[in-house]
């Protein structure tokens, strides 16, 4: 992948989360990483009754996914 179109910094089980922000196919694309995690692909997904839901890419870190999800969420939303 080219460049991260951004990047940011979370706080995620007692250490810094660094995730880089990625467009691929007009997707956004997340990698996190920290000294506790290793890296991570995630996607956020439509959901049905949910307005969207977390993934891991490939299949396999749902739990951690939907944890740090929420996280990106929160700075999202805090950060416009």
């Amino acid at each position: 992948m080219p460049g991260s179109k951004w990047k940011f910094v979370l706080y995620h089980e007692g250490a810094d989360l660094k995730v880089e922000v990625h467009e691929l196919a007009e997707r956004m694309i997340y990698i996190a990483e920290s000294s506790r995690v290793k890296p991570l692909i995630l996607i956020r997904v439509a959901g049905g009754e949910t307005p969207h839901y977390w993934t891991s890419v490939p299949p396999g870190r749902e739990k951690e996914a939907q944890e740090i999800g929420w996280l990106i969420d929160r700075h999202l939303d805090a950060n416009p």
